[in-house]
């Protein structure tokens, strides 16, 4: 517990010395009048966006990593869209249905949902192939779930575990991924607490995981056919076998909704936190070391964004989806940072003078700063996997790093100042 504490006082300190510095971030939104309300990346440059701009409703979409956008208008109000490959796509909104087989250039006249009430809120779709795809909407206090084997023109009612009358339904609205199909049979979804449900019949029917009784999943992440992820209320579970086991691991309890998973061991939380009606606090962490070790990093936007969406195509590039509100106005925004929202590793000053010894090293890695003090120091492999890292004060210029179990071979050394610089050194580790 006092490890906890001590942890989380340091991600504060940092986070307010990050405060002020040049944003890894740039705004990249389609247009200064639209409303954004959903993206989906294929790769680093290839994405497509669905907003509204003059009451009228589009499909945005860029080649070029946001840098230009093309426009083309949907038939109605679709607030979701999920693509499977750079032609085919898919939408909806409002209780409508609609996708594209010519990369968004043109959508087909949209397809009602069966059974919805007037105005429902639609919270997810996903296509496992052209055929198969889900979709998930709330109303009120009632949730609906979707399934077509048709590719969308035609749509049947499936149960989906979500309780109604509940909080998990605010739950619904405020995350992405709330279900996670890995083919058209297979496939997870959470919003219940202590329980992680399966299907493995194109949810027919669905079977429970128990997990921790205080453990809401709210987000469910696949980065490959085997590996997952389910987060929700401060805690993360992970799978290494399509789902078969899953493993509580640590997480910090301040980030919650929007979450990113990229690859087995980067990952990105982004959450925000009311400090009064109007005004908001908004940050970021990640972690390269598979949730070992968490740093702050560079938000979007200022203070006054909320993170509502995180998309990150590989560990460096990276699209949020931001909010801000006030009694006024509602405004979104599309942002990208091409550096994994922390800044580069700048050339060590001759004010700051950072000396490692002995290199090669075998059993303990000592560090020396001049003129400040260092946050954390931490130890990459050549894949930008992170081993091992250590906190101090922020104001401690020396620090040693016990690199004893390391295999012989090159590491990264990066080191984080009191001052916000983030400094980097190779070294050895010796027999």
């Amino acid at each position: 517990m006092r490890n906890s504490l001590i942890i989380s006082l340091l991600l504060f300190l940092l986070f307010s010395s990050l405060q002020g510095q040049t944003s890894n971030w740039v705004d990249i939104s389609p247009g200064p009048t639209n409303y954004c309300f959903d993206m989906h990346w294929l790769d680093d440059n290839q994405g497509f966006v669905v907003g509204m701009d003059s009451a009228k409703y589009y499909c945005y979409r860029s080649s070029d990593g946001g840098n230009s956008w093309a426009n083309s208008q949907l038939p109605a109000r679709m607030t979701r869209v999920f693509f499977i490959d750079a032609q085919n796509g898919f939408a909806t909104g409002n209780g409508l249905f609609t996708k594209t087989n010519d990369g968004g250039l043109s959508w087909v006249n949209s397809v009602a949902l069966p059974g919805l009430p007037f105005s429902p809120t639609a919270v997810e779709i996903q296509f496992t192939d052209l055929m198969t795809g889900y979709a998930t909407y709330i109303s009120g206090f009632d949730s609906y779930g979707f399934k077509t084997t048709d590719g969308g023109s035609t749509w049947a009612n499936v149960a989906f575990p979500i309780p109604n009358g509940s909080i998990q339904l605010a739950n619904l609205t405020a995350a992405r991924k709330t279900f996670w199909f890995l083919d058209a049979m297979n496939g997870f979804a959470g919003q219940e607490s202590g329980w992680l449900h399966y299907t493995n019949d194109g949810a027919v029917s669905w079977d429970s995981i128990q997990m921790a009784t205080d453990f809401l999943p709210v987000v469910i992440d696949f980065v490959d056919s085997a590996t997952g992820f389910a987060t929700g209320q401060g805690k993360t579970y992970q799978t290494t076998d399509a789902g078969q086991t899953w493993n509580l691991r640590s997480s910090p309890s301040k980030f919650g909704d929007a979450n990113e998973f990229v690859g087995t061991h980067t990952e990105f939380h982004a959450n925000s936190e009311a400090i009064t009606p109007s005004t908001w606090l908004s940050g970021m962490i990640k972690s390269t070391s598979g949730g070992l070790f968490f740093e702050v990093v560079d938000a979007p936007g200022s203070g006054s964004w909320v993170c509502d969406d995180l998309d990150f195509p590989s560990p460096l590039r990276g699209y949020a989806l931001t909010i801000r509100s006030s009694v006024q106005f509602t405004q979104t925004a599309i942002w990208k940072t091409s550096n994994g929202a922390v800044g580069l590793e700048q050339p060590v000053s001759q004010a700051i003078h950072l000396e490692i010894f002995p290199n090669p090293a075998r059993e303990t890695l000592g560090l020396r700063v001049r003129r400040t003090g260092l946050h954390w120091a931490a130890v990459q492999d050549l894949q930008g996997k992170e081993l091992l890292r250590s906190y101090t004060n922020g104001f401690q210029p020396t620090l040693a790093l016990d690199v004893s179990a390391l295999p012989v071979g090159m590491y990264l050394l990066r080191a984080r100042t009191r001052d916000g610089q983030l400094i980097a050194k190779q070294f050895i580790k010796a027999k």
